[in-house]
């Protein structure tokens, strides 16, 4: 009953800029939070069965100390920040002081709601899909990243300056509805594993022609973003969902190296047709700025290792740790690892890696005949490879799109038919 609306909810989500405007990232976090009301009404008059959450009960300890510093940064009275002592001091305003020990209150507060929605979109996919078909849910992912990938390629060749009724950002290559070429990249590299769980898991008698053809425009314009930690990180997560594939009998071990073969073969003319391997000779330039970035994140997190200086602070912790080599304000720590230590706090860091490193075990026991389990397992590796080192996959369109392939993984949703088994050589 519900699955329709996550769907079109989370395929909707990347059109707005990526939901990264507060008006399209706050209606998306409504809609979620009424659609998880409905399901746990469901499941409280027994028209729904609720799924045990199947990630391990090890990570709900530091998820709930997580909660506790949030809660805590956003409600208490003291100590206040000294960045805002500084500002009272010189206002000569003692109002300014906003007794709280975070650098901005309503930052931290739509920080909170934004981690919430990838959570919610995983919970709602694991219950809703639980004893149900995923592959449908897949081929849709699949046909909606290749049509925002074909209007990114168009918009460009083009050159047109709008999206829908929104004025965008855009840059010497295609970016599609979002604001910056690692977000594009990162939600491009989900669909495709979403495309090629599907493509290879179709039964005998059925056409992967429309799957394939998706991935393949999918394809271009991720390498056509000339994005660099995205292209690696969406290799990376291909090549992990080719080895899932040999587990699960989907493919043996040659046709995988064939495929393996084929995919780095694809990645390296298709960057040097996009000119994507001429950037490559802007990274020393782009690494200095990036370590100063790093480097100055390292001085915010040793000065509150314990409390952090609250989620949703990075842009305003700029003005307390100026970066020499920054052109331009810095907005991003380039590391999500980074960023949230310095925001939560290294105990705060840590409860999100742990949650993470949690879903995946929950992941790894799942059989890999499942075809969500292809896409999930390399959609976090991915989020997590380039998350290290780019901004992008906590754009919440992204966010939302990697949640839903976790929660279909999570979902024991049922196969409709049995994997082949590919003959021992």
């Amino acid at each position: 009953m519900l699955r329709p609306a996550i769907l079109a909810l989370v395929l909707l989500a990347p059109v707005a800029l990526g939901a990264a405007p507060a008006w399209a990232w706050a209606s998306l976090a409504c809609l979620l939070a009424g659609l998880a009301m409905v399901q746990g009404a469901l499941s409280i008059a027994g028209a729904a069965h609720a799924q045990p959450w199947p990630v391990p009960g090890w990570t709900g300890v530091p998820l709930a100390l997580l909660a506790g510093l949030a809660l805590w940064q956003l409600t208490a009275q003291a100590p206040v920040h000294p960045l805002r002592l500084a500002l009272a001091d010189a206002l000569g305003d003692p109002a300014a002081l906003l007794a709280t020990p975070v650098l901005h209150r309503a930052e931290a507060r739509d920080a909170v709601v934004r981690v919430a929605v990838p959570a919610a979109v995983a919970w709602l996919a694991a219950q809703a899909w639980a004893g149900r078909p995923v592959r449908p849910a897949l081929a849709a992912l699949a046909l909606a990243g290749a049509g925002v990938a074909a209007h990114g390629l168009a918009a460009h060749a083009l050159a047109l300056d709008q999206v829908l009724w929104l004025a965008g950002p855009f840059h010497a290559t295609p970016t599609g509805p979002f604001v910056a070429r690692g977000a594009f990249a990162a939600y491009l590299t989900l669909a495709m594993l979403a495309a090629a769980a599907h493509a290879l898991t179709l039964d005998a008698r059925a056409s992967g022609l429309p799957t394939v053809a998706a991935w393949a425009i999918m394809g271009w314009a991720l390498v056509a973003s000339q994005s660099r930690a995205g292209l690696a990180a969406a290799v990376a997560a291909h090549l992990l969902l080719l080895a899932l594939a040999v587990r699960g009998r989907w493919l043996d071990r040659r046709q995988a190296a064939a495929w393996a073969g084929a995919l780095l073969a694809v990645a390296g003319l298709g960057a040097v047709a996009t000119g994507l391997d001429g950037r490559l000779a802007e990274l020393p330039a782009d690494l200095e700025h990036r370590l100063a970035v790093w480097q100055a994140s390292l001085a915010a997190i040793a000065e509150r290792p314990w409390r952090g200086h609250g989620l949703g602070s990075f842009p305003q912790l700029y003005e307390l740790y100026p970066i020499p080599a920054a052109a331009q304000p810095v907005v991003s720590a380039h590391s999500v690892a980074l960023e949230w230590a310095a925001e939560a706090g290294v105990p705060g860091a840590l409860a999100v890696f742990a949650a993470l490193l949690g879903t995946a075990v929950a992941l790894r026991r799942r059989p890999a005949d499942s075809p969500a389990v292809l896409a999930a397992l390399p959609a976090l590796a991915a989020v997590v490879l380039q998350g290290a080192v780019d901004p992008g996959p906590q754009v919440p369109g992204v966010a939302a799109t990697a949640g839903l392939l976790v929660g279909l993984g999570l979902s024991r949703g049922r196969l409709s038919h049995p994997p082949p088994r590919p003959a021992a050589r």
